[in-house]
């Protein structure tokens, strides 16, 4: 059995989740790696379940602990080197 996260720290996992989806993407990170370690991540870090959705302008998590959800959404910025 896994410890049960507080709010804060499922918190604080949710956005590290969202926060290295965001930085492979802008990176040229295809979408299935990005998928793969985000949940990975989570689940090391001892989410019992995360949940991805990307599109072209935007990247959602969802991630739930002993049945509490916390969701996150954050913009796509793609980074264009010149």
């Amino acid at each position: 059995m896994t410890k049960r996260l507080t709010e804060p720290e499922q918190r604080a996992i949710s956005r590290l989740v969202i926060e290295v989806g965001q930085r492979l993407l802008q990176h040229g990170a295809e979408s299935k790696l990005v998928s793969d370690v985000s949940i990975r991540l989570g689940r090391a870090l001892g989410l019992d379940s995360v949940e991805l959705s990307l599109s072209a302008s935007s990247l959602v998590v969802t991630t739930l602990s002993h049945g509490h959800c916390i969701t996150t959404a954050r913009r796509s910025q793609i980074v264009v080197l010149t």
